[in-house]
């Protein structure tokens, strides 16, 4: 009896292992994401900055406003750069502030005249415990040129700036209205300068605080380091300072970290306390602790 042939069932093969091979690509692309996972973009910026400040490039700066070249300042600020936190403290300090530098008690305008920046840094040294590393004094044309060549500046006003100049009915004119404005160099120091009885110094302390914060935070991101460079030798040749160029060129990888990664590292804080009948100010024990925590000081 003949032997029937059985057919082949190659194709049952075929099939069967195109299935094998679906199921098995499907699962390795399910498992790719665990095996292979994407770096987020947060690990990407981290791996770029090869970079990172460290606590020696701390530097705290006296910072002064005056209206003549060799007047006594109306403005003074303690600029606290710290660029391992990614933080600048801008502490402004109120010129009546009381303090006793050898036998000599009185406020910043009194020490600044016996003895000039020198003094005033010792003054508030001996008030707050704030060891400041060096000064830089703007005048008002020296203020007016370094602004005009950073920028204009925006500053949000909460009142009226009345001008000096009267209107033809004999009031003062506006100068600039309540609200936010982008500001030149005059304008910006006319601004600064404007003085009012009622508000007192705390409000002059606080337009220069927030004027401070607005030039850091905005004007100063993302900086080539020639044009760091050409603003630090301004500064140097245009002002009453004892800075160094040394003083960038040790700090200029971290002056550049934080203009291009550091979001909005300046911060102002107003320091509190107590006025006395003769006009001096006498900062708060817990005001000065603030002052200290801001600066990274311990003790």
């Amino acid at each position: 009896m003949a032997v029937k042939k059985r057919k082949s069932n190659w194709y049952i093969y075929v099939i069967t292992f195109l299935i094998a091979l679906g199921i098995a690509v499907l699962a390795v692309q399910s498992m790719e994401g665990l095996l292979f996972p994407e770096k987020s973009s947060d690990a990407l910026n981290y791996e770029a900055v090869s970079y990172l400040p460290s606590e020696a490039n701390n530097m705290t700066t006296l910072v002064m406003l005056s209206e003549m070249k060799a007047g006594t300042p109306d403005l003074y600020m303690i600029v606290g750069y710290r660029p391992n936190k990614e933080v600048i403290a801008l502490i402004p300090i109120s010129k009546q502030l009381k303090a006793t530098l050898g036998f000599t008690t009185g406020t910043l305008t009194d020490h600044y005249r016996n003895g000039g920046a020198e003094s005033v840094m010792l003054a508030i040294q001996n008030a707050t415990g704030v060891e400041i590393d060096n000064y830089v004094k703007f005048d008002r044309l020296s203020f007016i040129d370094f602004v005009d060549e950073i920028g204009k500046v925006t500053i949000n006003s909460g009142y009226d700036i009345p001008s000096d100049v009267p209107g033809e009915d004999g009031n003062m004119e506006i100068f600039l209205t309540a609200g936010t404005h982008a500001l030149g160099g005059e304008d910006l120091y006319k601004y600064l300068s404007y003085t009012d009885e009622e508000l007192g110094d705390d409000y002059k302390n606080m337009t220069f605080g927030s004027v401070a914060m607005s030039i850091f935070n905005s004007n100063f991101r993302n900086l080539s380091s020639t044009l760091l460079q050409s603003y630090f030798n301004k500064i140097i040749n245009t002002t009453d300072t004892d800075m160094r160029f040394e003083d960038y060129t040790l700090r200029q990888q971290a002056f550049m970290y934080t203009s291009e990664n550091s979001y909005n590292p300046a911060v102002y804080y107003i320091p509190y306390g107590t006025y006395e009948e003769d006009g001096s100010f006498t900062i708060a024990e817990s005001s000065v602790a603030t002052i200290k925590d801001r600066l990274g000081i311990t003790e």
